[in-house]
């Protein structure tokens, strides 16, 4: 198949495996984008750092208190000692 752009003629068949560009993501998104992931699957650790994260205000984002409760709570049930703490400071 063939189109006319105006200018000249483009085979559709050239230009199939182009790919789009994907703006890259900063530093912080990405890290938080990894964490949510790992927490996802199951990484009690992971979780603990997101709610540390959220309640710092490192990804990028103003500090928030209710995903930091939400992320510590659930690794605090779980036993992680950090996450122990920041639920403290959060419930106080």
């Amino acid at each position: 198949m063939q189109i006319h752009d105006g200018n000249k003629i483009i085979n559709l068949r050239d230009i199939t495996g182009i790919k789009t560009a994907v703006p890259a993501l900063p530093p912080e998104k990405e890290q938080q984008l990894r964490l949510i992931d790992l927490a996802a699957k199951g990484s009690i650790e992971a979780a603990a750092d997101l709610a540390e994260g959220y309640w710092k205000g490192a990804f990028g984002e103003a500090p928030n208190r209710e995903k930091a409760h939400k992320w510590a709570k659930y690794a605090a049930k779980r036993g992680n000692e950090k996450a122990r703490q920041l639920l403290s400071k959060l419930e106080n």
